[in-house]
C-alpha cells in the first residue's frame, strides 16, 4: 500500500469558487437562453422607445441596435418579460454580450440584472444591479429600490480591466466599441454578495465583489429580475448600444418546490362559432408581484353536449373583440384568475398558440404544456395572459374547463 501524506488545498476567492463559496463541480441549470439568431426574441423580451429612441434586429449580426439620436428624451430599452427566479441558497450566474458600450456625450447605457418603475420614461424606482457608462464614468450600481450604491470603476476592488491589474488585460472599458462579455453571479437570502466581472480570452475576470453580509437590511427589493439593456439620452447627443446574447442561470438543480394552484370556468361555457375562438378560463400575473415565475403545467377539458366536437387552444395574449371577463386576485397567490365572463378572440388575432388539441362530445380531454415561454409582463408592468380556449367544429358545444399552475418565488 502506497502511503499518501496528508495534503492541504485551498482553492483562492476566484471564478472556480461559486457565489456561496462551493467549488464549481454542479451542472448549470439554464433558466434563459437568449440568442438573437432570426429575430429579436418578441416572444422573451419587450421593448420601449420614446421620442425618436430606435431598435433594429439584425440577423446577419444576431444583435438588436439601439440607438437614440438627438431628442433630449430619447430612450430605447430591450427588457426580458419574464423576471427569473433566484432559488434561495444556491449561487445565480449570467452572462451578457454587447457592444458599442463606450461613453458618449451626454448617454447613458446600462446593461445587467434589474427593473424599474413600469410608467415612462422608466427610469426611477430602480432594483438590482447593473453596469453602466453614463458619458464620462463607468460604474457599477448596485440598487435598492430607487437607492443607488454607484461604485466607480476606480473604487472597485478587483481587477479593473484597465491594464494596472494583475492580469494586465486592459479591455478599454468606457472607450470601447467592440464585443464585451460580461458575467455577474450573486447570493441573496436578503443579503450576500455580488460579483461581476468580463471574460477575456477564455478566463473569467473579477473586477468587484460587493458583500453585503454586515450591510443594513437587504441589499435590493427582490432577487428575482429581468436581463435588461438600455440607452438613453441626457442632452441631445446622439448614441448607439448594441445587445448580442444573454443567459441566466442558476447552479445547480431548480428544485420544483413551489406552490401548485388551480383555476376553472366558473360557469359552462357555449361554444357558438366554427370561425371565432372563444374562453371563459384565463390567468395572469398581478402587477404588484411581478418578480413571480410561473410555469402552466396544464388544464382539462370536458365537453358534455351530445354530437359535439372542436378545437382547444392554449393562447397567450390574443386579441379580444368581446370581453366581459372579471378578473380576480388568487388567495395566497401571485395571480389572477377570471372568476366571470367570458372573452371572444378576434379572428386572426389569437396571438401566440402555445399548445392545441382536439376534442369530441362527452368526453374528457387534458392538456400538459412544457415551455420556456412563460407568464412575464412589458416594461410598463402589463401582464402576459393566457386562456384556454375553444372553436367549434360543430357548433353549441358545452364547455367545462380547468387550469393549473405552478409559482416559484
Amino acid at each position: 500500500m502506497t502511503y499518501i501524506p496528508e495534503s492541504k488545498v485551498k482553492y483562492s476567492d476566484s471564478f472556480n469558487i461559486d457565489a456561496f463559496g462551493r467549488l464549481r463541480t454542479s451542472e448549470l441549470t439554464t433558466q434563459f437562453d437568449g440568442k438573437q439568431l432570426h429575430d429579436n426574441l418578441p416572444l422573451f423580451y419587450d421593448t420601449e422607445t420614446i421620442g425618436t429612441g430606435g431598435i433594429a434586429h439584425s440577423t446577419a449580426n444576431a444583435e438588436s441596435t439601439l440607438t437614440t439620436s438627438t431628442g433630449a428624451t430619447d430612450v430605447a430599452i430591450m427588457q426580458t418579460k419574464q423576471r427569473f427566479n433566484y432559488m434561495t441558497g444556491k449561487s445565480a450566474l449570467g452572462l451578457m454580450t454587447f457592444r458599442n458600450f463606450d461613453n458618449e456625450t451626454d448617454v447613458t447605457k446600462r446593461v445587467g440584472y434589474f427593473n424599474s418603475n413600469t410608467t415612462t420614461p422608466f427610469n426611477s424606482d430602480f432594483d438590482g444591479f447593473y453596469l453602466e457608462v453614463d458619458g464620462t464614468n463607468v460604474n457599477f450600481v448596485i440598487s435598492k429600490g430607487g437607492t443607488k450604491n454607484t461604485i466607480a470603476q476606480s473604487s472597485w476592488n478587483g481587477d479593473k480591466l484597465d491594464g494596472t491589474g494583475k492580469s494586465g488585460v486592459n479591455l478599454s472599458l468606457g472607450t470601447e466599441t467592440g464585443n464585451l462579455l460580461f458575467w455577474f453571479q450573486f447570493e441573496w437570502l436578503g443579503v450576500g454578495s455580488v460579483e461581476w466581472g468580463f471574460v477575456s480570452n477564455g478566463a473569467f475576470y473579477t473586477c468587484h465583489k460587493e458583500d453585503h453580509i454586515l450591510g443594513d437590511g437587504i441589499y435590493m427589493e427582490s432577487p428575482n429580475h429581468s436581463l435588461r439593456y438600455e440607452i438613453r439620452n441626457t442632452g441631445t447627443s446622439a448614441g448607439t448600444f448594441r445587445a448580442i446574447c444573454s443567459t441566466f442561470n442558476t447552479e445547480g438543480a431548480v428544485n420544483k418546490i413551489g406552490k401548485t394552484f388551480a383555476t376553472y370556468s366558473a360557469a359552462s361555457l357555449s361554444v357558438n362559432s366554427t370561425t371565432t375562438w372563444e374562453s371563459n378560463v384565463g390567468i395572469r400575473l398581478q402587477t404588484t408581484k411581478l418578480d413571480t415565475l410561473a410555469d402552466l403545467l396544464d388544464g382539462s377539458i370536458l365537453e358534455t353536449a351530445t354530437n359535439k366536437n372542436g378545437y382547444w387552444a392554449l393562447l397567450l395574449n390574443p386579441t379580444t373583440t368581446t370581453d366581459s371577463t372579471t378578473w380576480s386576485n388568487y388567495t395566497n397567490s401571485s395571480m389572477q384568475h377570471i372568476t366571470a365572463g367570458q372573452v371572444t378572440i378576434a379572428t386572426g388575432s389569437e396571438g401566440t398558440i402555445l399548445q392545441m388539441g382536439t376534442f369530441a362530445d362527452k368526453g374528457t380531454f387534458n392538456a400538459k404544456l412544457d415551455s420556456a415561454v412563460r407568464l412575464g409582463a412589458t416594461i410598463g408592468g402589463t401582464a402576459d395572459k393566457i386562456y384556454l380556449a375553444f372553436l367549434g367544429i360543430t357548433t353549441t358545444s358545452v364547455i367545462y374547463s380547468t387550469l393549473n399552475w405552478r409559482e416559484l418565488s
